[in-house]
């Protein structure tokens, strides 16, 4: 009943924002949400704890340094949480200062990016770093007064539950230390460096996450092609082929088979779905967003998308969902709850973590680091790990050390290593 009333409300949350008739039904379905919710935890659950007190143990259990972000007119607030279980409040500039900050850093690193060697005029790529790396210490040393770019022993591992504008801030990109007149990505250290990062939407919303049931033994690889309307993507099917072999059990949907049925199908039944594609995120109209299946006519195929809406009432049991495509961690901000994006889209569905984009990633560069991504995974890594390590053997390389290469890739919801025991031999599920 719970999760039959979270798919409505996220449905309906997608399409109040075009017919705002539906706003009484959204209040009404999200109370009796709430009240299912106050009704499941009284069963277990002592809630009179002091929501402090879960929180530090919360954190104690995920051995994490937690950072909540409240961000408002006049002043912002960090909450701050070591694994130790002290709690501090830091006060920070107001939003409006943050969101411009986020803003410039974002700007700057499309502005500022290049593959190994820039073939801009000297000068001018210097300005363009100076800009990016400005604004990027700015938000470092604002988001964090307790110093960011030196965790204590055992708190490399940060919670980040950001808020306003930090939904689309690259948390790993962030550069650390002395950097006054800094210029040069080849010299500057990123908090990735010293950081495995996690987000999340709402303290709550990890607590309310379930563990997920055993495997059934199915991963799900999808690698559509395309061309006509939707550019061919030239790297997507080798990192679909080369992720689905190191995954027992995988299934691989590509060309032909790789379409929305067939996906609508199988999605349901898989633990770990990765789709390799084209997406799209409208931030006016969070409801026209989607991701693509094999198409090749000159005129978009909306037979072959799967919109917003869709999306969040899929009825997934999956642990991960992973979306390598373009800006599928972007949407509307919904004050005081969260953004209006295809990853939360999947989260609704069902989804205990997701694995998405803050902008139109290189594909390259992308399918490079999915396929280190899922390496770490298969040998027992943390999700948090896993990307952190797959982000810093990108960053080292001479071709794609720009952030803008390997930051945009985030880990929202939960952690831990990925389960693939228990899984069964792919034909065995095509034969079922």
């Amino acid at each position: 009943y719970e999760s039959r009333l979270e798919r409505r409300v996220a449905g309906l949350e997608a399409a109040v924002t075009a017919d705002s008739t539906l706003r009484g039904a959204l209040v009404d379905n999200r109370f009796e949400l709430e009240r299912a919710r106050m009704l499941a935890r009284a069963t277990d659950v002592d809630t009179m704890v002091a929501s402090a007190d879960q929180i530090k143990a919360f954190t104690a259990q995920l051995n994490k340094r937690l950072r909540v972000y409240h961000l408002a007119k006049d002043t912002s607030y960090l909450f701050s949480v070591s694994p130790a279980g002290t709690l501090a409040i830091h006060y920070l500039p107001p939003a409006d200062t943050l969101t411009a900050a986020v803003a410039a850093f974002r700007d700057g690193l499309a502005a500022s990016a290049y593959r190994r060697r820039s073939l801009r005029p000297q000068e001018e790529q210097k300005q363009r770093n100076l800009a990016c790396l400005t604004a990027g210490y700015f938000l470092a040393g604002a988001l964090a007064p307790m110093g960011i770019e030196a965790p204590a022993v055992g708190e490399g591992e940060v919670l980040i539950i950001p808020d306003g504008a930090l939904h689309y801030l690259p948390f790993a990109a962030l550069p650390t230390g002395q950097g006054a007149g800094n210029h040069a990505f080849t010299t500057t250290e990123f908090l990735v460096a010293s950081a495995n990062i996690q987000t999340a939407y709402s303290i709550n919303g990890l607590f309310r996450t379930p563990a997920g049931a055993d495997p059934r033994g199915l991963s799900l690889v999808v690698a559509p092609t395309f061309s006509g309307a939707l550019a061919a993507l030239h790297n997507n099917v080798s990192e679909g082929t080369a992720i689905a072999k190191r995954l027992p059990g995988a299934v691989l949907l590509t060309e032909a088979i790789a379409k929305r049925d067939t996906f609508l199908s199988v999605a349901p039944s898989a633990d770990l779905v990765h789709l390799s594609t084209h997406g799209y995120s409208d931030a006016e109209r969070p409801n026209a967003s989607w991701v693509a299946f094999s198409q090749h006519s000159d005129s978009l195929d909306t037979e072959q998308l799967l919109y917003y809406p869709e999306i969040a009432t899929l009825g997934l049991n999956a642990d991960m969902v992973v979306l390598s495509a373009c800006e599928t961690n972007l949407g509307r901000y919904i004050p005081g709850e969260t953004t209006l994006s295809l990853a939360s889209a999947f989260t609704a569905a069902g989804a205990r973590s997701t694995v998405t984009t803050l902008w139109k990633v290189d594909d390259e560069a992308t399918a490079e680091l999915m396929k280190l991504f899922y390496a770490g995974l298969a040998e027992g890594r943390p999700r948090s790990v896993a990307l952190a390590d797959a982000q810093r053997r990108i960053a080292a390389t001479d071709e794609y050390h720009h952030p803008h290469y390997w930051a945009g890739v985030v880990l929202t919801g939960r952690d831990g290593p990925i389960n693939f025991r228990g899984k069964r031999k792919a034909w065995q599920w095509w034969l079922a």
